[in-house]
């Protein structure tokens, strides 16, 4: 995050950099050949750029429902029924059933950094076949962009995340959390159920979930959903 932040905050400095001074620069002369290699160039940044923020999206989106049952048990619907968000859209809606603030305002941006970045940075260097206003507009708006995207990595280092021993990324990560849990008890058989069948049979149960330290089936303490 800090290697993310610090790159953020370099292309901000510097797109500002060039929209507020002037003069005959190697810098200056680059960004004003008005050649296809800096427009190529700028839009290539704009990719990565928003590549990184769906990295950190990605990230978020995975540990969000610990996150979430680590602070208060919730039902099933909200918790072991959600499944992890796999692009930003989809992320707005996740936040809003989660009722996670965080992670709508990270689905935002990574929305903005992967759609609108790519295009506003590719007209910030100068061009004659573009007018001074369209310029001006995709510069500053670029900046706005990527001051979220500073925004939004420095929330993060405010956040309380939960403690994750192992990665619930992959599948034996997932599985790790739930090994040993009461409550594979209650889930038992319905592997073989449709979604909509097994979904509806988990919410008519009614029960709550947490995240944190419990006591399993075998007696022993460990840290799992149950």
């Amino acid at each position: 995050r800090c290697v993310m932040l610090f790159i953020f905050l370099s292309m901000l400095v510097i797109i500002v950099y060039y929209e507020e001074t002037s003069g005959n620069t190697g810098f200056e002369n680059f960004m004003d050949s008005q050649s296809y290699g800096v427009k190529f160039f700028f839009t290539a940044l704009g990719v990565v750029l928003g590549y990184c923020m769906e990295t950190v999206f990605r990230c978020v989106a995975i540990m969000s429902p610990y996150l979430k049952l680590r602070d208060r048990a919730l039902p099933a619907q909200q918790s072991i029924l959600l499944s992890p968000p796999t692009n930003a859209f989809y992320g707005l809606w996740s936040a809003y059933r989660q009722r996670h603030l965080y992670l709508a305002f990270l689905s935002f941006v990574t929305l903005l950094a992967e759609l609108c970045l790519p295009v506003t940075l590719s007209h910030v260097p100068f061009s004659a076949v573009e007018t001074y206003m369209t310029q001006v507009v995709c510069t500053w708006l670029s900046a706005a962009i990527l001051a979220l995207m500073s925004s939004t990595l420095l929330l993060s280092f405010f956040v309380r995340w939960p403690h994750m021993p192992v990665d619930p990324r992959t599948v034996a990560g997932a599985m790790f959390y739930v090994c040993d849990s009461w409550m594979l008890d209650s889930l038992e058989g319905m592997s073989v159920l449709d979604k909509p069948g097994r979904d509806w049979s988990v919410r008519s149960m009614r029960h709550r979930y947490g995240y944190g330290f419990i006591n399993g089936m075998s007696g022993k303490s460990r840290i799992g959903v149950d």
